[in-house]
């Protein structure tokens, strides 16, 4: 939820910076300043589902899941129009998260994700 407050402002936020480190991190920021650049925003329904921790051992731990952004959309930030795409199959996103213990938390240090999953599709 914090990555999604954070494409919201397009800007890392505390909740970002707080769960997100590294080159994961850098990652977004660069997507966030390339909202800002193109004066957009998000809005609608993101969900995410079957969320399944793989791995746990040495502080780390490996976090799958699947997102749905078939009800989410760009919004002009200025205008307030929403940009309604249709639903394709690269709507459906199969992910994993690294994380690492950090302090009494976890954070989020590397991050993979494959648009165009028919697994996530069917399951949705």
């Amino acid at each position: 939820m914090a990555q999604q407050e954070a494409y919201a402002a397009t800007e890392a936020t505390p909740n970002f910076t707080r769960y997100w480190a590294g080159e994961a991190a850098a990652t977004f920021e660069a997507d966030f300043a390339e909202y800002r650049k193109d004066g957009v925003t998000i809005t609608g329904l993101d969900t995410f589902y079957f969320r399944e921790v793989t791995s746990l051992k040495d502080g780390r731990a490996v976090v799958a899941y699947c997102e749905d952004q078939s009800k989410a959309y760009l919004k002009n930030a200025e205008t307030g129009k929403v940009d309604k795409t249709p639903t394709t199959l690269n709507s459906y996103i199969d992910a994993r998260a690294t994380m690492e213990k950090s302090g009494d938390g976890w954070q989020v240090v590397d991050y993979q994700a494959t648009r165009g999953s028919k697994e996530c599709r069917d399951e949705a």
